[in-house]
């Protein structure tokens, strides 16, 4: 299964990412040639015996599909772990795109799962000062626009709550 977490800077994207892998007792990180920071991590198993990858690495608070240089890296990767039966969690404010991508995977007969972390604004806003980020107000509200769009434009299982009702769904999803 392939779950994208989707919302705006500071729903809290990355923190559902972090809290699911420290589940995983063994991380294993995949570089590529010249990259100094994973590309990608395998992490253990779960109680049904999956493993999760993670496109990209959270070595940064901007972690995930923010620390490829190419959105089509992230994706390659999820294909590549759906066909070795893994699990993939991929997150990032790019995955903000629109949902043909997701789509796309759907028709290729991938099980691939949106979720819209849907925090308020005003919460957002104020996660990212607290990291020491100025962010233009109008940016985030046209991010949230658009990932209500892509929601509304994908044709898969997806789930909308806040941060907490989130993280329990991916962790039932993923069989924690």
């Amino acid at each position: 299964m392939i779950i994208s977490l989707r919302g705006t800077s500071g729903c809290g994207k990355s923190m559902l990412v972090r809290t699911i892998i420290d589940m995983y007792e063994m991380h294993r990180d995949h570089y590529t040639e010249g990259r100094k920071k994973p590309f990608y991590t395998e992490h253990g198993r779960n109680p049904k015996g999956k493993v999760v990858v993670t496109p990209g690495h959270y070595q940064i608070a901007n972690g995930g599909m923010d620390t490829l240089k190419k959105l089509d890296d992230g994706y390659r990767i999820a294909r590549w772990a759906a066909l070795m039966k893994h699990d993939v969690l991929m997150e990032g404010k790019n995955m903000s795109d629109g949902a043909s991508r997701a789509n796309a995977l759907l028709d290729e007969g991938f099980d691939i799962r949106l979720v819209f972390i849907n925090e308020p604004l005003e919460k957002c806003i104020a996660s990212v000062r607290k990291r020491g980020h100025t962010i233009d107000e109008k940016s985030i509200e046209k991010t949230l626009k658009k990932v209500r769009r892509v929601m509304t434009e994908f044709d898969g299982k997806m789930y909308t709550g806040n941060r907490k009702q989130c993280l329990e769904v991916v962790k039932e999803w993923l069989g924690w």
